[in-house]
């Protein structure tokens, strides 16, 4: 055992009981793993968000893990939790990508715009102020079902 290694402090049964909180395990867990392992386990962050999110099997199955891996504060080298987390942080940017290309074109648009007077860019509204829209929904045949404009009174 080398000297900078933590001991274990809950056995398995004290793991599993309900007498030992998440929150517990989770301060334990960032208090000696290294960043590399709490990165990959989904343990980064505030312990209270943490708790929320983590599942106590989970929590058990990573203190089991960060024994049998030795993977302690200290023990990784800057340069690989940095690699680790770039990588990760590449690979969501790969996903948000190819989820907007996976946008379907279905036909032509199931609404008509019209827009009456071109805005100026200067008069834009701002939080908190009441816009007007005027709405008309028409069926295809050209039957008005709804709409907010009001009916002139000849």
């Amino acid at each position: 055992m080398a000297a900078g290694e933590p001991t274990r402090e809950w056995s398995d049964e004290q793991l599993r009981s309900e007498d030992l909180p998440k929150k517990d395990v989770i301060a334990f867990l960032q208090q000696h793993a290294s960043e590399s392992f709490l990165a990959e386990h989904k343990l980064l962050g505030n312990i209270k968000n943490v708790a929320k999110t983590a599942k106590k099997d989970n929590l058990i199955a990573a203190y089991n893990k960060l024994f049998e891996t030795k993977r302690f504060k200290g023990t990784d080298s800057a340069d690989s939790v940095a690699k680790a987390v770039k990588d990760l942080k590449v690979s969501d940017g790969k996903l948000a990508e190819t989820k907007t290309e996976e946008v379907v074109d279905d036909g032509p648009p199931k609404y008509t715009k019209s827009i009456l007077k071109k805005g100026d860019k200067t008069n834009v509204p701002k939080k908190g102020d009441t816009v007007h829209c005027w709405y008309t929904g028409t069926l295809e045949d050209g039957t008005v079902f709804d709409t907010n404009v009001p009916t002139s009174k000849k």
